[in-house]
């Protein structure tokens, strides 16, 4: 596949394929607004004109939020802004949600943008929002301004493909955000990944549970643009309340690939009732990308066995192992495949090995992400940086085309992540921080490194722990949508359930928090502390789709989940550590 910009390949569809559709964006059920459709010869004029538009006011190289409500208009000032040259950054809108208010804040604050792009309706939220919160340095432009403005007046950006495209932030615990540097050839080459690994092509018809201004959203987006594909973008606030929306998109509009993260597949099966089932039609569904941290066995499975007879094959799964720092995709696949399931024995795990154990063992399941291309990964002792051979974990080091050069803005006191040089002075690897073992040439991965627990001298991986508590069986367990672990600094563990909102029921709490203490303490020996159990949807999340260990455990140790209440015996506890047997915390009051 060519390589070059994004302005290139958008440039290049309009002129061959003008009238295919290059996005879609579809109304929530309680929006009457019908869908509207792009074609990339709308996109190329669009994009024209809002970058004659930024050219009079920006200088190239310059960075631009891009804060509009998930729909056309978005696409074309993002587009745009890469016409003009300019580095966009994808934004929530500072308004409603205290998470998006914050997000907006860091983002602006590490990128240091020239002027922020919004639509009329919402330019005056944005002026309140930039001067509330100190940011009054930051130019307020509204879209309307391109509208007398032709595609004769663009002036073709000096930009090469090694130039920076666009900043796409990640979040981390602290609300510290880091905004990673992605370049034209950064996105070609993910691009050429997916096409490689998964055959996107031209014809396919992409829909994203995530939005445009999460990393996964966007990057599939642009991925698109380069291929000449198309993306359907359904509005996805509502998918936590009823996932039912996003299964009827994917059928409406003839999706046949779609990207979920772990959660948003479970949920689907979860909250799907029969009657909506009955009206679904997923056989052209060719390719269900589930991108979750981890992928998990029990989640395909059982969404494979609910949907089959909506005509979805199980072969249609695909894990993904993607990062931001990598631009998104780096290891899947084969497509066509239903991914491998390795189950894995607890204890040699512990001793930093992967072994495989039968089935009915009991063991740990873990999923495959795809071949390794050896070149490209490295499973890495991070304390000697000595390349670990099969079967042996270690921090997952992965080099190549797709991986960004580096943050926007670098905190000395950070570990550094890119350029990384094993031991054996192999160069250009990025530390993903994650924990993973290469078995029978896939790549497995197993959780984050800084989430190892140790307990009692054992290594305890919190996976282990979670798997075993959705194990259990019995109504309450089907509710159970996340799970935490954390540990507590005299040797005991505490475990967050995050059930579904028909699930909030004190005398359903108490079973499960029984049923979870007499799992872990029977199969896996460890003392449970705490159970807390919180209704789905009212956890503390970095983005959607996602929520991190380390968060979790800053907010439990500040009391940060609700009332605590203590256990006998436990008097002389921290305060934020004192425990309770089955609260049942509803953070949304």
């Amino acid at each position: 596949m060519a390589g070059g910009t994004v302005v290139d390949r958008v440039i290049g569809h309009a002129v061959l394929t003008p009238e295919r559709q290059a996005a879609v964006f579809v109304s929530g059920p309680d929006d009457p607004r019908p869908a509207e459709a792009l074609s990339y010869a709308e996109l190329d004029r669009a994009a024209r004109a809002v970058a004659a538009y930024l050219q009079s006011r920006i200088d190239p190289g310059d960075r631009v939020l891009v804060l509009h409500r998930p729909g056309i208009e978005f696409a074309k000032s993002f587009v745009g802004c890469l016409y003009a040259g300019a580095v966009p950054i994808a934004c929530p809108m500072p308004d409603g949600s205290g998470h998006h208010l914050a997000r907006a804040t860091g983002i602006a604050l590490d990128a240091g943008p020239r002027v922020a792009l919004t639509d009329p309706a919402h330019l005056p939220i944005v002026h309140a929002w930039a001067d509330q919160d100190g940011l009054g340095r930051i130019g307020c432009l509204s879209s309307d301004g391109t509208a007398d403005l032709t595609s004769a007046q663009w002036r073709p950006p000096r930009r090469t493909a090694r130039d920076t495209a666009l900043l796409q932030y990640t979040s981390m615990a602290g609300g510290d955000h880091r905004g990673v540097a992605v370049s034209h050839l950064n996105l070609a080459d993910n691009a050429a990944t997916a096409a490689r690994l998964l055959g996107w092509a031209p014809g396919t018809r992409l829909c994203n549970w995530f939005p445009l201004h999460h990393a996964a959203g966007l990057i599939a987006f642009l991925e698109a643009l380069f291929l000449g594909a198309t993306t359907v973008h359904p509005e996805s606030t509502g998918f936590a309340r009823r996932p039912y929306t996003w299964l009827e998109v994917i059928d409406r509009y003839g999706a046949d690939v779609a990207i979920a993260p772990d959660a948003g597949y479970e949920l689907c099966t979860g909250q799907v009732d029969d009657e909506e089932l009955a009206r679904l039609d997923l056989s052209r569904w060719r390719q269900a990308v589930d991108i979750g941290r981890p992928v998990r066995a029990k989640t395909i499975g059982e969404f494979s066995e609910r949907f089959a007879a909506a005509g979805f094959r199980p072969e249609a799964f695909v894990a993904g192992y993607s990062l931001a720092e990598a631009t998104m995709l780096v290891t899947g696949g084969p497509a066509g495949r239903r991914p491998r399931v390795l189950p894995v024995c607890v204890e040699s795990l512990q001793r930093g090995r992967v072994v495989e154990v039968g089935g009915e063992a009991g063991g740990l399941e873990l999923v495959a992400h795809g071949t390794v291309d050896e070149d490209a990964v490295r499973i890495v002792d991070p304390a000697s940086r000595r390349a670990q051979p099969a079967g042996v974990l270690g921090e997952v080091w992965i080099r190549g085309a797709g991986v960004a050069g580096g943050y926007w803005s670098s905190d000395p006191g950070r570990r550094p992540v890119f350029q990384a040089t094993t031991a054996r002075g192999e160069r250009g690897f990025l530390r993903t921080g994650d924990l993973g073992a290469v078995h029978a040439g896939e790549l497995y991965i197993v959780g984050k490194l800084d989430e190892r627990l140790v307990i009692g001298g054992r290594v305890i991986h919190p996976e282990a722990i979670e798997q075993q508590v959705r194990r259990l069986g019995g109504p309450p367990a089907r509710r159970i949508h996340k799970v935490f672990t954390i540990p507590l600094p005299d040797g005991e563990i505490a475990v967050v359930l995050e059930l579904d909102g028909d699930a909030a029921d004190p005398e359903d709490a108490t079973r499960l928090t029984s049923a979870v203490r007499a799992r872990l303490v029977g199969y896996l020996g460890l003392p449970v502390a705490d159970v807390v159990i919180v209704p789905c949807g009212t956890l503390c999340g970095l983005s959607e789709g996602g929520l991190s260990h380390e968060l979790m455990c800053h907010l439990f140790a500040a009391d940060a989940l609700g009332p605590v209440l203590e256990e006998p015996g436990r008097a002389d506890a921290p305060a934020r550590y004192q425990v309770s047997t089955g609260r049942l915390l509803d953070l949304r009051r």
